[in-house]
Formats: C-alpha cells, structure tokens, sequence
C-alpha cells in the first residue's frame, strides 16, 4: 500500500521481494520506479539489471534521465547535510 501511494523505499522494497521470488521482471519494474522518484540504491540495481540483461540500454537511459531530474528537484542544502550525516537518502 506504501509504495502505491508513493513511498520510494517502499517501492524499493517491492523489488527486493519480487526479485527473491524470481519475478525479474517485477523486481525491474519496481527498481525502475523507485529510480525514477531519486532512490540511488535502486539506480545501482538497475544498471546492474543492464550489465545482466534484464534492462535494455534504453530503458536504463530513460531510467536514468529521470533519476537526475528528480535529483535536481529535489536538492537542497538541507538534503545534502543529511546526506553528509546520516547516509544515503
């Protein structure tokens, strides 16, 4: 329910699950949106999906574009001390 309505961790998280019951391409569908709303942790999956083959190059690409704009919309020197001080966001 979390991650349908937007939680980003969450959505990660349905990933994780969906890759341990061997529905590769769930758990890429899952990573590819959590990528796009700014989760790093499933950026570096999804570019481990593309050495593997389970992402398409341009897929990847997309994916990536909207990872960064979603970073730059989110930045701010607020973020980025928090990012300093307690890990990955």
């Amino acid at each position: 329910v979390a991650a349908m309505g937007g939680h980003v961790l969450s959505r990660r998280r349905c990933g994780e699950l969906e890759w341990n019951k061997r529905n590769f391409t769930r758990a890429y569908s899952h990573w590819r949106i959590s990528t796009s709303a700014g989760c790093e942790l499933s950026l570096k999956e999804m570019k481990e999906g593309l050495e593997l083959k389970f992402v398409t190059r341009d897929d990847y690409e997309e994916t990536l574009r909207a990872y960064n704009k979603s970073r730059a919309e989110l930045k701010s020197d607020q973020r980025d001390y928090a990012k300093e001080m307690y890990g990955h966001m």
